[in-house]
């Protein structure tokens, strides 16, 4: 095995363990050399050293001795003479124990030591000797003894000369030991040296062979990706090894060449996506598509089969090489050829290793060729398989040929249902545009229809608004005229005649009332009939109504009756439709019943109210009770001809009550009676929304006023206006009714008067700067101390829809345009608000003058002066005028007490003439109510909003002209 095929681990590892091997060696030297020095070194302290030291003890013991001898000879103390005799037997015992160890550690020859240690036994007698001499006496004889060249002292030096030559023994012994322990220290250094320098030389051999080995790999490795990574596909790393390294270079080379692969067959993938895009004609498209499959597989046959319409075979459709005498299409529930298992399992198909007797033959210019393997892949569609592709190739395909396929297989798959959806459109494209040219032509007819039927409603509104104005101009007359000879000739002309006036009249109120059924029903119709919801007493409605038709009741010898199971059927819902329904409900019972009753029951069941309204009438047939409620339909002819009417009323009624949220029913039997029952919602839904609701008893002041001795009292009017002269025209206008005025010039000073001062009632502007008139009325509604204070809107904003449904949520006493302010309109608005009991106290002045208050009427029609005078003559002077110039120069004349306003005047308007009076500012505060025929709800929310002080309808009814005249003279108008 080579070096290199040793694996990363084993190579470390031996590298390692021969580095660890020299460091043991040098361990072990050093451990050797390092004992013997240790030996040496003990040797040199256990032997020379302590042998020396013990004749330095020796020698101070024989030094001492010689001294006690010298102070025995001085003591004459017999005392001290024993202390000393002690202290010698002492030092001899160590001399003893010193010649002892010496002989116990002294290396040289042992007569050396015999020598001395008989010396010191010799010396030691003669010392003894001496002792002795001295205790008896002879001390001279001892002097000598010890004297140089004494007995003693030659003794003592033979003693001290053999310790010495003891001594330098030792002392050569221990220069030995040392000269030896330096040489063998320089020996062990060497050494070390000697083995540090090879193991370095080997471990940088070992480094080297290490980097190397792991560098070398490490570096082709890189350098291999790098070129791969920069672009170049086919870059491979050339090392190669049975060691760790060798396997990641061949696992890197594997996945470069799963990355090629891949990006081959994306590169291939785009560019088959990129052909496929290129035709959009069926064959052409499938050419490219076969072409393409083949030269990216490999393939030198391709070809392609449809389903057929009928779901049952699969057709040839195009192909490349294919004979011509090749089958043209495979029975599906047969499960044929190759297509078999692809229809079964609905994958891709990959024939390998086709033998030699197949029947798998292809023709070919150059003779027939057998296939080696045969690819087949099914495009499926909502999983039904709407075509198949066959591949074939005399060699074996590609790797990645059945990747490629599986890669486009889902663009292929919808490019191939768009090229099958769109042969299929172009095969409806003629037909289509067949059909395109006759729906335009029908568009073009339909656009003319609606055109057409646009005009044909406008004409309709402008019809019924026309019908309305001409139809209402001579039933004025004819209703006013007949009123006003029947009041003159009561009692003067025979009463057969007389009946002919109140003939006239009726008839005139019937033409009236079936002009107006008309109006209803087209309003409700076109959808611009509105719904004012109020809060009222249902029993009060029906009290109203029992009154307005118990005349006709009694005149026909019926009984009408009101049944209260309730004082108070408090409703929320629109008061006149409520009104409407009932009064034809009621009406048309009265109406149908000859004799017995009509009773009226009303109650609430869950969240509605409900009216029964049960007659003892003729009945009515099974067969006419689904059409009943039609327009213009009754039970039957002999019906109309017998009571009349129109056949409007309970059409009118039913659209009412479904406007309101309600349903109206019904239950008859012929000779029996009828019973009609209305249900309509306790609250109408529109009321959170809008919750535009008057109540009844809205206006309650603060202070309880309740009669006019009140009066003396002085009242506080809180004037919110940013505008001076605006102000100096109300206090001048209110100036005589007794009141204080409390101005404010804005929004934010209102509010602050008003934490402090709470007025008797509030005029207030609308539009002003910071704070404006709406959020001032909100702040008074919002607080419980101001919230019933009555409020007089007085603005010159023409307010829309919404704004004025929200002045009616917040309850407003009455709403003022500036630029024709009344003075006897407004002191009458304010003492309302002021006194709401008590509001015939306050009169106009004219008409506290003596004589009769004057009234210009404006009217072209001669017919309706007349009409007009008639009705008036006698309670009134009358001024005429014939148009609106003649209009406006009379008003200038004459300044007349009131105005009466025709709107459809020839050369210049009502509205026109109404506008100039309002511009002379002498004339500004005559009040000027219009008369016309126009009786729309807009036409009357527009001529109202110009700022008329009434308004009147024709044809002109006697009560509702003087209610009017009144209401703007003394303040009394009934709405």
């Amino acid at each position: 095995m080579r070096i290199r095929d040793f694996k990363i681990g084993t190579t470390l590892l031996f590298s390692f363990s021969i580095i660890l091997t020299l460091v043991a060696i040098i361990g072990l030297v050093a451990y050797s050399q390092t004992n013997t020095l240790q030996g040496q070194v003990e040797t040199l302290y256990e032997h020379p050293l302590q042998v020396r030291r013990a004749i330095d003890n020796l020698k101070l013991n024989i030094a001492e001795q010689r001294i006690n001898t010298k102070d025995l000879i001085l003591e004459d103390n017999v005392e001290k003479h024993q202390e000393i005799i002690a202290r010698a037997a002492v030092l001899d015992a160590d001399i003893e124990a010193k010649f002892n160890t010496i002989e116990e550690l002294y290396l040289g020859p042992s007569s050396d030591i015999s020598d001395a240690y008989d010396a010191f036994v010799v010396w030691r007698v003669l010392r003894e000797g001496n002792f002795d001499n001295i205790l008896n006496g002879n001390t001279e004889e001892v002097i000598v003894s010890i004297s140089p060249g004494g007995t003693e002292a030659i003794k003592r030096d033979d003693l001290l000369a053999k310790t010495e030559l003891i001594d330098v023994f030792a002392q050569k012994k221990a220069d030995e030991l040392y000269t030896s322990s330096i040489r063998l220290h320089e020996n062990m250094v060497l050494q070390l040296i000697i083995i540090v320098s090879a193991i370095f030389a080997l471990t940088l051999i070992i480094g080297y062979w290490l980097y190397n080995s792991i560098r070398k790999p490490i570096f082709i490795m890189i350098d291999a990706v790098l070129k791969f990574q920069s672009g170049s596909m086919s870059s491979r790393i050339t090392y190669k090894s049975k060691n760790e390294f060798g396997t990641l270079a061949y696992s890197i080379n594997t996945m470069s060449d799963i990355i090629q692969r891949n990006a081959v067959l994306n590169q291939q993938t785009i560019q088959m996506s990129g052909k496929m895009m290129i035709e959009n004609d069926a064959h052409e498209f499938f050419k490219v598509t076969l072409n393409s499959l083949a030269d990216f597989s490999g393939a030198q046959i391709a070809a392609v089969y449809l389903l057929s319409e009928d779901n049952k075979t699969f057709r040839h459709f195009e192909s490349m090489g294919l004979a011509v005498k090749a089958k043209e299409e495979f029975l599906i529930n047969e499960l044929e050829g190759e297509f078999g298992s692809v229809l079964l399992n609905k994958e891709i198909q990959h024939i390998r290793e086709i033998p030699d007797d197949t029947r798998f033959v292809f023709n070919t210019v150059s003779g027939e060729f057998l296939p080696k393997e045969i690819i087949t892949f099914p495009i499926q569609s909502n999983n039904q398989i709407i075509a198949i592709i066959s591949l074939a190739s005399i060699n074996t395909f590609g790797d990645n040929a059945v990747n490629l396929i599986e890669n486009i297989a889902d663009g292929l798959t919808a490019r191939i249902e768009s090229i099958i959806s769109e042969n299929k459109v172009k095969e409806f494209m003629t037909e289509l545009e067949q059909q395109s040219a006759e729906l335009v032509e029908q568009n073009t007819k339909l656009e003319m229809q609606k055109k057409q039927l646009n005009e044909a409603s406008n004409l309709k509104s402008n019809f019924l608004s026309n019908m309305s104005h001409e139809l209402r101009t001579p039933l004025n007359s004819v209703i006013a005229l007949s009123g006003v000879l029947s009041r003159r000739l009561m009692d003067k002309v025979p009463e057969e005649e007389y009946g002919y006036l109140e003939i006239i009249s009726r008839n005139g109120k019937n033409l009236l009332d079936l002009l107006n059924d008309i109006l209803d029903i087209s309003r409700i119709e076109s959808g611009y009939e509105e719904i004012d919801v109020t809060k009222f007493n249902a029993n009060k409605l029906l009290n109203e109504i029992v009154e307005m038709l118990e005349a006709q009741a009694n005149k026909k010898g019926i009984k009408l009756k009101h049944n209260k199971k309730s004082n108070k059927l408090i409703i929320i819902s629109d008061y006149d439709k409520c009104l409407h329904i009932l009064q034809n409900l009621v009406g048309n019972a009265v109406k149908f019943t000859e004799k017995g009753s009509v009773t009226i029951d009303a109650s609430f069941t869950k969240d509605a109210l409900e009216v029964k309204i049960i007659d003892t009438g003729i009945g009515i047939s099974e067969e006419f009770l689904e059409n009943i409620f039609d327009e213009f339909r009754q039970a039957d002819g002999g019906t109309a001809r017998k009571f009349g009417g129109t056949g409007l009323g309970l059409a009118i009624a039913k659209k009412y009550a479904e406007l309101l949220g309600g349903t109206v029913t019904v239950q008859s039997e012929v000779g029996i009676g009828s019973t009609f029952t209305l249900i309509i919602p306790s609250a109408h839904n529109n009321y959170e929304l809008v919750n535009s609701i008057k109540d009844e008893n809205q206006y309650v002041a603060a202070k309880t006023l309740t009669s006019a001795s009140n009066n003396s009292k002085k009242k506080t009017i809180l004037l919110v206006e940013d505008n001076e002269s605006a102000i100096i025209q109300i206090i001048d206008l209110v100036e005589g009714m007794g009141v204080e005025i409390i101005s404010a010039e804005n929004g934010e000073l209102a509010l602050e008067i008003l934490e402090h001062t709470i007025p008797d009632a509030v005029i207030l502007d609308l539009m002003m700067p910071k704070v404006n008139g709406f959020e001032v009325l909100e702040s008074i509604r919002n607080n419980d101390s101001t919230a019933s204070v009555p409020v007089l809107v007085l603005t010159a904003k023409h307010l829309n829809k919404e704004e004025l449904i929200n002045l009616k949520r917040i309850n407003i006493h009455q709403l003022i345009q500036k630029g024709d302010i009344d003075r006897i309109r407004l002191q009458t608005s304010i003492f309302n608000m002021l006194f709401p009991t008590d509001e015939n106290l306050l009169k106009k002045d004219s008409i506290s003058k003596e004589g009769m208050p004057n009234i210009l009427i404006v009217e072209d029609n001669p017919d309706n002066m007349i009409t007009i005078k008639a009705i008036l003559d006698g309670l009134y002077n009358i001024i005429e005028a014939k148009d609106g110039i003649e209009g406006i120069r009379k008003t200038k004349e004459h300044h007349p007490d009131l105005v009466l306003m025709d709107i459809a005047l020839p050369g210049i308007s009502g509205i026109e003439a109404f506008k100039e009076i309002r511009k002379i500012s002498a004339l500004r505060d005559i009040p000027i109510i219009a008369i016309t025929a126009s009786v729309m709800k807009e036409d009357r929310e527009f001529i109202l909003s110009q700022g008329f002080d009434g308004f009147i309808a024709k044809p002109i009814i006697s009560e509702e002209l003087f209610n009017a005249i009144g209401g703007v003279l003394d303040g009394t108008r009934k709405n």
